[in-house]
């Protein structure tokens, strides 16, 4: 979670942004976010559970990238060094792209 902190601190704007997405109450993940002193990231919570079995995660974590249409370009379960040279140019090759 840092790291999505950090990648959403920078590249974070009108054509990317980074969304948690966390399983428990909202107040669970709002401690949990100031807890890691994540400054970026917004406690979105799927209390119900739909969104694992709408978009098929199977593995918590797991990172979707999703186009400004709704299309998912890349899925990875598992934690990520997200804020890391490799992940940063993977996603600003996407944002270069029309969509």
């Amino acid at each position: 979670m840092p790291a999505l902190d950090r990648l959403n601190a920078r590249l974070g704007g009108d054509k990317f942004v980074v969304i948690a997405l966390a399983l428990d109450s909202p107040g669970k993940a709002e401690a949990f976010l100031r807890q890691i002193k994540a400054g970026t990231l917004g406690a979105y919570t799927d209390s119900q559970g739909l969104a694992l079995s709408t978009l098929r995660v199977t593995t918590v974590p797991t990172t979707l990238l999703i186009d400004a249409r709704g299309r998912e370009l890349g899925r990875l379960s598992g934690a990520a060094p997200w804020d890391e040279k490799p992940a940063l140019e993977l996603i600003q090759s996407y944002l270069k792209e029309p969509t």
